[in-house]
C-alpha cells in the first residue's frame, strides 16, 4: 500500500506546478476628441459597440503548461498590454534581399584564419513612423512579436482573446478602422 501511494504522489506531484494559468485584463482610454479609431493589435479582436464614452479592452489570456511565476513575469512585463498611440508604430526593414550578408572568407577554405571575425555591415532601414493626424488614434500592442513562451517541457500553448468596446456613436470604415462625425463647435456668437 505504502508503495502505491509514493507512486501516485510520484505521478502527480509534476503536474502541480504546470497547469493552466489565466486572468482578464481591463484597461479603458478617454478618446473624447477622436474622430478615427484604428486597431494594430498582435492578437484577434472581437468588437462590439457600447452605451459608454470610452474604449474599454477585455484582455482574456489562457496560458497551459506554464507556472504561476512565468505567467505572472510575462502578464507584469507588459505581453499583453494595449497602447494608445496617435500615429502606427515604426518598422525595421533588413537589407533588401531580406537577408543577411556574411563574410566571403566564411565560404573560402583558402582563406587564412584569423582570430577578429569580419563582418560585414548591412544597413538597416528606418521607416519613419507617419505623422501624426489630429483626430485619428490607434491601439496597438505593446509586445507586437510576441515570441513562444518555452518551459523545459516544451513550448506552452497561448489563447489570447481581446473584446474591444468602442462608444456607439463610432462607425465600421474598414476591418481594423472605426470613425464617427463629431459636432463642430462654432464660436461666431
Amino acid at each position: 500500500m505504502k508503495t502505491y501511494i509514493h507512486f501516485l504522489l510520484f505521478l502527480i506531484i509534476p503536474t502541480i506546478g504546470f497547469a493552466q494559468q489565466q486572468k482578464t485584463l481591463h484597461q479603458t482610454f478617454e478618446i473624447e476628441e477622436v474622430e478615427r479609431l484604428n486597431f494594430d493589435l498582435y492578437d484577434e479582436i472581437e468588437v462590439e459597440k457600447w452605451a459608454g464614452n470610452t474604449v474599454l479592452t477585455e484582455t482574456k489570456i489562457e496560458v497551459h503548461d506554464a507556472t504561476k511565476g512565468i505567467f505572472d513575469h510575462f502578464v507584469n512585463g507588459g505581453r499583453y498590454e494595449i497602447l494608445l498611440a496617435d500615429s502606427p508604430s515604426a518598422k525595421s526593414a533588413k537589407s533588401e534581399d531580406g537577408g543577411y550578408a556574411l563574410n566571403e572568407d566564411y565560404f573560402n577554405d583558402d582563406a587564412p584564419a584569423s582570430t577578429e571575425a569580419k563582418t560585414e555591415e548591412v544597413a538597416v532601414e528606418e521607416v519613419a513612423p507617419a505623422e501624426p493626424e489630429e483626430g485619428v488614434v490607434y491601439l496597438t500592442s505593446k509586445d507586437s512579436e510576441r515570441k513562444a513562451i518555452r518551459t523545459r517541457s516544451g513550448e506552452c500553448l497561448e489563447i489570447i482573446k481581446v473584446r474591444i468596446f468602442i462608444p456607439e456613436d463610432f462607425n465600421r470604415s474598414g476591418q481594423n478602422s472605426y470613425f464617427r462625425t463629431l459636432p463642430k463647435d462654432d464660436d461666431e456668437d
